[in-house]
């Protein structure tokens, strides 16, 4: 056996060993390595404005005005988070009410049809801790991924004022061939994921601003909670919608008034949702980077597995880009063949954000 057999066979072992490698430093070191990844994406997302500025003003001043917005962007989400907190704060103990009337109701159904399994026996606090325990696992996350924001925003300025300066560098130190054939794939997946987050915020506004207005139209409490959950929950594909439905529709069904109210909450919101992720996604996305449900689902549950909830939230954009860049490698090109049902090239270099 000649030495470039052995080599062709040793190969996809070391391949394989060099994932495992990565999977466990991005694992072990997501104390630093999520906050990078969070400002990757949001300086990936705000990069066309930065270009705009840099047009118009001087580089001393347009990554200041771009980290401005970007800190506009995260007071407004934290002023709706805050908002979302003090309205169930505020109505806690009417709630409590509401699950204990909710609980002697229905004891009082099952003992008439003759199955007595003691539901008035249950305690409204133990029901109401567990759900604040279920929301307290979201919750923690959220603020473990907040305590991390001073080094995302220290991350975020780099970034702002290297990236073109690396380019250039890039560009001057390398073969000129390698180094248009690199930046071609950085610009290629950065427009992918920029369209992919665009779609997606554009798509959750509509499911938020529904849900809300619905909520508030039919009297169900916690309106903004809903309208918040949505937006949010909607970036995560196909399991989002589900979970945003759920908690909504529940407490139409503890709430005191009409007994449809709950029905029509599941309907409706259902009908949102769906109407939303199977029309007016694919409109505005087009045939444009479609993955395999299972892929999605995989990549939800994998990154919540290295990342927790910002790993939920950036997991399908992440792997995008992964199968995006395998498309420009002969190596890998057959991955994206696999995982991809259209090509990208084209749509990204005829789009508005490149």
């Amino acid at each position: 056996m000649n030495k470039s057999s052995q080599e062709t066979q040793i190969q996809p072992l070391v391949t394989l060993i060099g994932i495992l490698v990565l999977i466990w430093t991005l694992r072990a070191a997501s104390t630093v390595m999520m906050p990078l990844a969070v400002a990757f994406f949001i300086v990936i997302l705000v990069w066309p404005l930065q270009v705009r500025l840099e047009q118009r003003l001087s580089r001393a001043l347009s990554v200041p005005i771009t980290f401005f917005v970007i800190l506009l962007a995260f007071a407004f989400m934290g002023t709706m988070l805050w908002l979302c907190a003090n309205s169930i704060a505020s109505r806690s103990d009417k709630f409590q009410q509401f699950i204990q009337s909710f609980i002697t109701r229905l004891d009082m159904v099952l003992t008439h049809h003759h199955l007595p399994f003691g539901w008035g026996q249950l305690d409204p606090d133990r029901i109401i801790g567990q759900a604040v325990s279920i929301a307290g696992t979201f919750a923690i996350g959220t603020y473990r991924f907040l305590g991390y924001s001073v080094l995302v925003a220290v991350f975020v300025m780099s970034l702002l004022i290297d990236v073109q300066p690396f380019c250039h560098r890039l560009e001057e130190r390398i073969d000129k061939a390698k180094a248009q054939k690199l930046l071609d794939v950085a610009r290629n997946t950065t427009v992918s994921i920029q369209r992919f987050m665009l779609t997606r915020t554009l798509t959750s506004a509509i499911t938020g601003l529904l849900t809300g207005l619905f909520a508030w139209a039919v009297g169900l409490d916690f309106a903004i909670v809903w309208a918040v959950t949505a937006f949010v929950l909607n970036y995560i594909p196909v399991l989002g919608a589900i979970v945003a439905v759920i908690p909504p529709t529940l407490v139409a069904l503890i709430q005191p008034g009409s007994i449809w109210l709950a029905p029509v909450t599941l309907g409706v919101l259902s009908t949102i949702h769906f109407t939303v992720g199977n029309y007016v996604d694919p409109l505005l996305q087009s045939r444009y980077l479609s993955l395999p449900l299972l892929l999605v689902f995989f990549s939800i549950v994998f990154w919540d597995w290295m990342w927790g909830i910002p790993g939920v939230l950036l997991g399908v954009p992440m792997t995008m880009a992964i199968v995006i860049t395998c498309q420009h490698f002969d190596n890998t090109r057959w991955v994206a063949k696999l995982l991809l049902r259209e090509k990208v090239e084209h749509v990204v270099r005829n789009s508005p954000l490149a």
